[in-house]
């Protein structure tokens, strides 16, 4: 009986929408900003930005006409930060700022 409860709860959970964001990890460099991936499915999207530029730094994401969809700010060097949005299919671009510079990723969002 416990284990048809187990198995219950646990398809219960699972199938309550995506609700736990996806995670991609962005290094951020005095002159560069790498994802980990250029392409991932709409929704939740958790980028976890670990500043190793030498200076604080910003992120922000764009939508592909380069309105800002949101941001974090004051990451200093050598820590991390979370930027969580929702994402519908498009074309975005990820900005690391470091002190003022603009480097920029494009990736993708799909369906």
């Amino acid at each position: 009986m416990l284990a048809l409860t187990a198995v219950a709860v646990t398809a219960g959970v699972a199938g309550c929408g995506g609700s736990a964001a996806r995670t991609i990890d962005v290094t951020m460099t005095s002159s560069s900003c790498q994802l980990a991936k250029s392409s991932f499915p709409a929704g939740k999207t958790a980028f976890k930005v670990d500043n190793t530029s030498g200076q604080e730094g910003e992120a922000y994401v764009y939508d592909g006409s380069g309105n800002k969809v949101d941001e974090v700010e004051g990451i200093a060097d050598g820590t991390s930060r979370t930027l969580t949005v929702s994402l519908d299919a498009g074309r975005y671009q990820f900005a690391c700022k470091p002190e003022g510079k603009d480097n920029r990723t494009p990736f993708t969002v799909t369906k």
